[in-house]
């Protein structure tokens, strides 16, 4: 249950889901493993719980190709309004 505080810089890239609480996250854990569990990647899956705030990065195992196609499958499932996609954008070399 590893919950980090995060400033807006240290944001990590993959697909964000927002839950009401810990306990809907808990409730609704094994439905978000099935719906990322063919999408290999190297990507996070970020929780984040609103009350209270908290961030959660699933581990590295759980990592996922974060793209639109999981973007809308998760939206279906979640709601669009609780995924976001945060992907990189081209950085200055």
């Amino acid at each position: 249950n590893a919950q980090l505080n995060l400033s807006a810089g240290q944001m990590p890239d993959g697909i964000w889901i927002q839950f009401e609480s810990a306990q809907a996250y808990e409730d609704m854990r094994e439905v978000l493993y099935q719906n990322i569990s063919d999408s290999d990647g190297t990507d996070a899956v970020v929780i984040y719980i609103k009350k209270p705030k908290a961030i959660k990065v699933l581990p590295p195992n759980l990592q996922v190709c974060a793209n639109e196609q999981l973007k809308r499958r998760l939206s279906d499932v979640f709601g669009p309004e609780n995924v976001r996609l945060k992907i990189k954008t081209n950085e200055n070399v």
